[in-house]
């Protein structure tokens, strides 16, 4: 358990378990880990006085003020946990890192009467009295343990705790010996006893100690720090058979392979892990941290493939501490995999498509539920047709370009001038797609002349057709809509910016301004207002990213694109449930998350059902009679099989179709 980590924390020699930052061991104790990630260390240098570091469903850091986490958040999770001494024994764990130290104690006489593992609930009150200072009462606290219960290493070292407080070194050491006979893997015990006993930078003695510890029966923990030892003086060969030995015996206890991953990687050895930490890694056994050593070693070896199938594994964890990091390294593989694939995509054989849709994006997938689309709607010949990327102009016209940021956006705008246009104006309209067959969007370079839009038109016989260009900038893009009108062959311009940093209201208000323009072009009047409303400012970037993805995954679940092309999944559903929370007022974000679940689904990926326990919650809160998002938690249970809450909405929700 460890709570003698108070003294070790200020002791402890200079021993790494991990070899990225990403990751690093708890404060309390050698099986209970949190995750950092880059930066804070100084955020909560600037912030730990004040408030306590959590983490929400989400993974997500968060902070609470001290004065809120003793009188609100303490109080009311001691009460909701009185009487289950597991969860109890957490909330207590949790008040004495934060230094709640009264709270902590009136909580743990409370825990070790209800405790049935007798030895936490007797250690977890001689911590409490430690953390007071109440020497007296921790020894016996621990002393009525032994009388009832006998001794057992954590006993044993926790009374060595309490007499090295008050001086006595040599009934500590005593004590801690003891403890160690009864179970030398005790890695902060192991290590405090080799600091009392050790002088610094005494390599000889400290082999000579491992060697002493590693003859008692049962251990293995200090046959991992003699291997430790034998990586830091570069000598692999001798610490492979230490390895060998201990998995033979002991590969399933918590902290094995996280020991040896982060050693191996500490010292240079990411090829070892590998070969020698990866074939037995299972994530419902094995040490969290285990795993991201593991996947940080695919990451430097760029093994993209079982990277992300870890990953997949370990999201299933539903783990909230670390499915940010989780992330992140996903991300990092779809990196990997997106350059290595540049190349091997110009040996196919180009073969273009063009694609055509008629609805907003985020409503394929929903199994054609009419009841989002406007009523009295009217087939109009008007076409939007992908940007032209001005950024980099080249010689070729039309190329194929992996999915980025400026890509998407050309195939964005359009998509977002669609479904402003269907929903304020009840007007269905065409959009057209150019892609290559199979690996993705193509993007034209070079802005259309007036031939090419008469083709075009004349081509899918639009009376008006809607494209344009972007050129990317420091700030954003520049915008350049054209509106082509067959009839008269007019060539009409607007030009508007989308910032990548700033509030974007401005844009917003040109995309309203420019479809009421269209819709004067081919004389139709605005319609009755409805739920949709255009993405506000604050998220009009986002959601433009979001829209471009939502298309590339229905390009994959209809078989236009091969779904290895689709770059970082996982990554794009979070952009989705992001969205949703980050404006619960807008129902279309939520539909669009939904949407790409469902698409998730549908093509053969299980990514989909990492984000099952958030998308229920976001979409069983209490909802309107009119919001369309009450008739879509139906299929959001049946896209779970979540059969009896199925049944259940089903019979109470008459309007469904």
């Amino acid at each position: 358990m460890g709570f003698f980590n108070e003294f070790l924390s200020k002791n402890k020699s200079n021993i790494k378990l991990v070899y990225k930052d990403d990751s690093k061991k708890s404060d309390e104790g050698g099986s209970e880990k949190s995750q950092s990630t880059d930066g804070q260390t100084d955020e909560k240098k600037l912030t730990e006085k004040d408030f306590v570091e959590c983490y929400d469903e989400r993974g997500q850091k968060i902070f609470i003020s001290r004065d809120e986490m003793k009188n609100t958040v303490l109080p009311e999770q001691f009460k909701n946990h009185w009487n289950t001494a597991d969860a109890l024994y957490n909330d207590i764990l949790l008040a004495l890192k934060d230094e709640f130290n009264d709270e902590a104690l009136d909580a743990a006489k409370h825990l070790v009467h209800i405790d049935e593992n007798k030895e936490r609930g007797y250690t977890t009150l001689a911590a409490a009295y430690l953390a007071k200072d109440l020497y007296g009462e921790a020894e016996k606290t621990l002393n009525e343990y032994i009388k009832l219960f006998g001794k057992t290493g954590i006993i044993l070292t926790n009374l060595a705790r309490v007499h090295y407080s008050i001086g006595e070194r040599e009934r500590a050491l005593e004590l801690i010996w003891e403890s160690l006979c009864m179970d030398p893997n005790q890695e902060a015990t192991l290590q405090w006893w080799i600091i009392l006993n050790s002088e610094a930078e005494d390599k000889k003695q400290y082999l000579d100690l491992l060697k002493k510890i590693t003859a008692i029966n049962g251990s293995w923990l200090p046959q991992l720090y003699l291997a430790r030892y034998y990586l830091e003086q570069r000598d692999l060969e001798s610490a492979k058979p230490v390895y060998e030995y201990v998995l033979s015996t002991a590969a399933d206890e918590l902290p094995v392979l996280y020991i040896i991953s982060g050693d191996l990687g500490n010292n240079g050895y990411i090829d070892e892990i590998i070969d020698i930490a990866a074939p037995l890694y299972d994530v419902d056994k094995h040490d969290v941290m285990a795993g991201l050593n593991i996947l940080h070693a695919y990451i430097q070896t760029r093994n993209y493939i079982e990277g992300q199938m870890l990953v997949n594994k370990m999201m299933k964890l539903g783990r909230p501490d670390v499915r940010a990091v989780l992330l992140k390294l996903s991300e990092d593989f779809e990196i990997i995999k997106k350059s290595d694939s540049k190349n091997s995509n110009t040996n196919e054989k180009i073969e273009y498509e063009l694609v055509v849709t008629d609805k907003p994006i985020w409503y394929y997938g929903l199994k054609s539920p009419e009841w989002l689309l406007p009523k009295d709607l009217k087939k109009e010949n008007i076409g939007f047709l992908s940007f032209a990327d001005l950024t980099d102009k080249t010689e070729k016209v039309t190329e194929l370009q992996l999915e980025d940021e400026t890509g998407r956006m050309t195939r964005s705008i359009p998509l977002m001038l669609q479904e402003v246009l269907l929903f304020k104006f009840n007007a269905e309209s065409k959009l057209l797609v150019p892609i290559v067959k199979d690996i993705g969007p193509a993007v034209t370079k070079a802005e259309y002349s007036s031939t090419q839009l008469a083709d075009a038109a004349r081509t899918n016989d639009l009376d008006l057709l809607v494209t344009g260009c972007i050129t990317a900038n420091q700030d954003g893009y520049g915008v350049k809509v054209i509106l082509f009108e067959s009839g008269s062959q007019s060539v009409r311009s607007y030009e508007t910016k989308l910032s990548g940093t700033e509030n974007n209201d401005d844009f917003v208000e040109s995309i309203n301004n420019i479809t009421d323009e269209i819709a004067k072009a081919i004389n139709i009047e605005a319609a009755e207002p409805n739920y949709y409303n255009t993405p506000s400012g604050d998220i009009a970037f986002n959601y433009l990213s979001a829209l471009g993805q939502s298309l590339m995954q229905s390009l994959v679940d209809n078989r236009f694109v091969k779904f290895e092309n689709l770059w970082g999944e996982r990554n794009i559903l979070n952009c989705y449930l992001s969205l949703a929370l980050s404006a619960p007022e807008n129902p279309v974000l939520k539909i669009m998350l939904v949407s790409g679940l469902a698409k998730s689904k549908s093509y053969g990926s299980e990514v989909y059902k990492e984000f099952r326990e958030q998308t229920v919650k976001l979409l069983s809160d209490e909802q309107s009679e009119n919001d369309p998002i009450k008739l879509l938690v139906p299929f959001v249970y049946y896209l779970y099989d979540m059969k009896k809450e199925f049944i259940a909405v089903m019979d109470s929700n008459s309007k469904l179709n």
